[in-house]
C-alpha cells in the first residue's frame, strides 16, 4: 500500500509530491508533518531537506527507507532536524510516530532511528 493511502485510511489529508514544481508549491502551504522517502524520485532526502525553504516553524519530519541507512546518513538526517527514520514497510510504527509528532507528546522519537 502506498504511504499516502496508509495516512488517508486513518483520516489524514495528504499531498503527494513528485516533481520540483510540487516542492516549490509546498513552501507556500502550512505543513503539519513531512514524510519523505529516502530516495524520492531519484533525489535523496538529504538534498530535498537542504533545499526546502522552510519558514519557522519547521514541520516534524519522518524519513522512510527501503534499505537500512548508514550511520553517516543517520547523522546527516539528525543534523537536518529529522525526527524519525522508519522502515517504509512498518506502517503501524509510522502511524504511531506520526500521531506522537502531531500531538506533540514529549518523547524522543529519534530513538526509532535504528
Amino acid at each position: 500500500m502506498a504511504l499516502e493511502r496508509v495516512f488517508e485510511s486513518k483520516g489524514y489529508d495528504t499531498h503527494l509530491i513528485l516533481r520540483q514544481e510540487d516542492f516549490d508549491a509546498l513552501s507556500q502551504e502550512l505543513i503539519d508533518l513531512l514524510v519523505l522517502d529516502d530516495d524520492l524520485c531519484g533525489v535523496d532526502c538529504v538534498r530535498v531537506l537542504n533545499h526546502l525553504p522552510w519558514l519557522p516553524p519547521k514541520p516534524p519530519t519522518i524519513v522512510t527507507y527501503h534499505q537500512p541507512p548508514s550511520e553517516q546518513l543517520k547523522q546527516q538526517l539528525s543534523l537536518l532536524g529529522v525526527d524519525a527514520l522508519i522502515n517504509k514497510c512498518s506502517h503501524d510504527q509510522l502511524l504511531e510516530i506520526a500521531d506522537y509528532l502531531l500531538e506533540k507528546r514529549p518523547h524522543n522519537v529519534y530513538d526509532y532511528m535504528t
